[in-house]
């Protein structure tokens, strides 16, 4: 009898008797009957990534995870859009790849040779030699002729997610050698919505979104898929669980490095764009548990980047705000209480922005922390010039001395003992330098002459002949003038030498602060390109920069 005379009743009688215990129904909504074979078997990739069977296993988690975070969420879902993907709601625990098998002219086709390949499928679901777990459905045979139905995709595969990749290409290998026996290979190889297959007989589609919970073809990823199972032999994909390729697959969708989807018109994604996702399965074979749990954690610290982004924010703007007013004193005594509370209150901003050093990038502490010193240095002002008012001078005094009172500075001794000491070790450094040959020759003269010129600066700076801002420019000048020589072939940790100098000389106004940062055990600032000391104007591009790192979706690393 043609498969097509079978009525649906006489067909789901046969399948039942060809194996005890399996489940046979109508799919409802659908012209498809769904073939559950015994489930009870335990997959070996399983007991890997899910030990405990009371607590969700390593992908399960890895989804709960991903979709938790309402930020990858939507990265995923605009880059979709944009690029015209819109599916349908569909919430499955099964993998996201799913095999079609495809038989011509089904209808035509003897219904032993169909009752066959399902006995085949069930005994190979329940087997305990191979590492694949599924059920799977069938068409009605009374809809035989369905344009859709009737060359392709007459029967769909469903994956538990735990299931091997070897052996899933392993049973398309059976199914082939089964079928070839018995009819002709198929002159239609893949049906409309698919874009690769395993033979003849045996096609691909990835076609479930876990992020957003959909249904869609994706003939970008399919593609993909194609040349990945083409690279890899079945011996190298045994320990891969089906379920992992969704991983690489959510990479693909919030990737910054991946903008153009394809579409459904254009399909593949351009020659660079494909040699960054193959790269990503490359990453996904040497350890898949490590992949999974690389990217969820990648995305753990991006969450937490984005909160403390934000509370570097707060800070930030409570500084810009800090209020320098000593009008509402009326005695020298609260004047320095006052200042006294306001400069706790600048380490207490200082102290919280340390607190979160370690996951927002270090040029935002650096620029933050110049203008938390500068902050400090304008409250010393306020407050002379407040003190000013109960303390008028019975005589005159010339603007000259009276410039030379407001620039005489309240040095940090601390400070100024590590200064001396920098400054000494560009010497002695200097001196150090005992080859003959030019360019040696050349960065000693110029090391010794930013010893002579910085020393310079910082007498005229301790004895009030010149003001902090212009020490401080002055000193920056002859340091960016010698740097091109002494860092040129081998640095010999100049570098590192500047920038301590520079941190210092930004210190030597503000004990307070540079006593809170030297009881940790660190630097003033965490060592970076003089460019950015002293910039203070860059930091809201900065944390606005930063800010939109945090909004990109997470890089898996390793």
């Amino acid at each position: 009898m043609k498969f097509k005379n079978i009525t649906l009743e006489e067909l789901m009688k046969k399948i039942r008797a060809l194996k005890k215990d399996v489940d046979c129904h109508p799919m409802w909504g659908t012209i498809f009957l769904t073939i559950t074979p015994n489930q009870n078997k335990e997959l070996p990739l399983e007991r890997a990534y899910k030990p405990n069977h009371n607590y969700a296993g390593t992908i399960s988690q890895y989804h709960q995870n991903q979709r938790n975070n309402k930020n990858f969420v939507q990265k995923a879902e605009e880059k979709l859009r944009k690029n015209n993907f819109y599916g349908q709601f569909y919430n499955n625990n099964e993998a996201s790849l799913k095999s079609h098998l495809n038989l011509n002219n089904i209808g035509e086709l003897d219904e032993q040779i169909v009752l066959g390949l399902i006995k085949l499928l069930i005994d190979e679901a329940e087997s305990n030699q191979n590492g694949a777990k599924f059920f799977f459905k069938i068409i009605d045979p009374r809809c035989h002729d369905d344009n859709r139905f009737k060359n392709t995709d007459q029967i769909t595969i469903y994956f538990d997610k735990y299931s091997s990749l070897s052996d899933i290409i392993s049973l398309s290998q059976k199914i082939e050698s089964y079928l070839s026996n018995k009819i002709p290979d198929n002159k239609i190889k893949l049906g409309p919505k698919d874009s690769f297959g395993f033979n003849s007989f045996v096609s691909a589609r990835f076609d479930t979104n876990k992020l957003l919970a959909e249904y869609c073809q994706y003939p970008f990823f399919d593609l993909e898929l194609k040349k990945f199972f083409d690279r890899y032999s079945i011996d190298e994909l045994h320990h891969i669980p089906i379920g992992a390729l969704e991983a690489v697959f959510n990479k693909i969708i919030t990737s910054e490095h991946i903008t153009n989807l394809g579409n459904r018109e254009h399909k593949a994604l351009s020659e660079q764009d494909s040699q960054f996702v193959q790269g990503e399965f490359d990453m996904m074979v040497y350890s898949p548990i490590n992949y999974l749990n690389a990217v969820e954690e990648n995305n753990a610290v991006k969450e937490k980047q984005k909160r403390e982004i934000e509370q570097v924010n707060e800070i930030k703007e409570k500084i810009y705000k800090f209020d320098f007013n000593f009008s509402s004193c009326n005695s020298k005594e609260e004047i320095n209480e006052q200042l006294k509370e306001k400069s706790q209150e600048l380490v207490r901003y200082a102290e919280s922005l340390l607190q979160l050093k370690k996951t927002v990038e270090s040029v935002i502490y650096n620029a933050i922390l110049e203008v938390i010193h500068q902050k400090h240095l304008q409250l010393q002002d306020a407050a002379q010039l407040s003190l000013g008012n109960f303390e008028a001078p019975t005589f005159p005094v010339s603007v000259e001395e009276s410039e030379q009172i407001l620039n005489n500075p309240n040095l940090n001794p601390k400070a100024v003992k590590k200064l001396e000491q920098l400054l000494i070790k560009i010497k002695d450094k200097a001196n150090e330098l005992t080859d003959l040959d030019p360019l040696t020759q050349a960065k000693k003269r110029v090391a010794l002459s930013l010893y002579r010129e910085l020393n310079k600066e910082f007498q005229q700076y301790k004895s009030g002949k010149t003001n902090f801002e212009n020490f401080k420019t002055h000193c920056d000048n002859w340091i960016r003038e010698a740097r091109p020589t002494l860092e040129i072939h081998r640095d010999g940790g100049w570098k590192e030498l500047f920038v301590n100098i520079l941190k210092t000389i930004v210190s030597l106004g503000s004990v307070p602060l540079y006593n809170y940062w030297n009881s940790q055990g660190t630097c003033f600032y965490s060592p970076v390109k003089t460019d950015s000391i002293n910039r203070v104007e860059k930091v809201g591009n900065a944390i606005n920069d930063l800010q939109e790192e945090a909004d990109l979706p997470p890089l898996c690393g390793f």
